[in-house]
C-alpha cells in the first residue's frame, strides 16, 4: 500500500464539525452566564438602594422627636408625600418624604440648614401614613411601595418625646 501519512478528508470534516459544536455549546452558556451575571448585578443595585433608602429614612425619623402633649399638626401626609414636624426637637424644622420619578426623596429642612436626597429606583405604588394609635403623639411613620415587583413596607420609629421644645 502505497499511502501517505495525514488525515483524510472525511477525517478533517468529522474534527471540524466537533469543534464547531462545542464552540455552540460554549457560547450558549457563556451567554446564558453573562445574562444571569447582569440579572444579579441589578438586583443588587436594587437591594444596596433599598437599604441605603431604609437606612437613611430611619436614621432621619429617629431624629424627630414630637412632645409628647402634641396630638395633632406633627404629621401631615399628601398622597404622594409625608411632612413631619419637630426635626430634632423643633416644631419649624421638618423631615419630609416623598417621591418623584419612581424615587424616594428625603428632605430634612430647618432653621439654619436644609438637605435633599433623592434614593430608590423604579420604586411604585408609594404610600405613606403616620402611625398613631388612637389620640396619642405619633411614634413613626410606615411608608408601603413595589421594588422589583414585589410588595415591600419600611416602617421607621421616632426619636424620643422632649418635654419641652428645644430652645435653638
Amino acid at each position: 500500500m502505497n499511502r501517505q501519512a495525514g488525515f483524510t478528508t472525511l477525517e478533517t470534516l468529522v474534527s471540524i464539525a466537533l469543534v464547531a459544536i462545542a464552540g455552540a455549546i460554549i457560547a450558549a452558556v457563556s451567554t446564558l452566564s453573562i445574562a444571569a451575571i447582569h440579572k444579579s448585578n441589578q438586583s443588587i443595585r436594587n437591594t444596596s438602594s433599598l437599604i441605603m433608602a431604609d437606612g437613611l429614612i430611619r436614621g432621619a425619623a429617629s431624629r424627630v422627636r414630637i412632645p409628647y402633649w402634641v396630638k395633632a399638626g406633627a404629621v401631615e401626609a399628601a398622597g404622594d408625600s409625608i411632612a413631619i414636624h419637630w426635626l430634632d426637637g423643633v416644631r419649624e424644622a421638618t423631615l419630609s418624604v416623598g417621591t418623584a420619578d419612581g424615587k424616594l426623596l428625603i428632605e430634612e429642612s430647618g432653621a439654619e440648614t436644609s438637605t435633599r436626597k433623592e434614593i430608590g429606583r423604579n420604586l411604585a405604588d408609594i404610600d405613606f401614613e403616620a402611625i398613631q394609635e388612637g389620640n396619642t403623639t405619633p411614634s413613626g411613620i410606615r411608608i408601603r411601595f413595589k421594588a422589583g415587583g414585589s410588595q415591600r413596607e419600611l416602617v421607621a420609629a421616632f426619636g424620643s418625646s422632649p418635654l419641652a421644645e428645644d430652645e435653638r
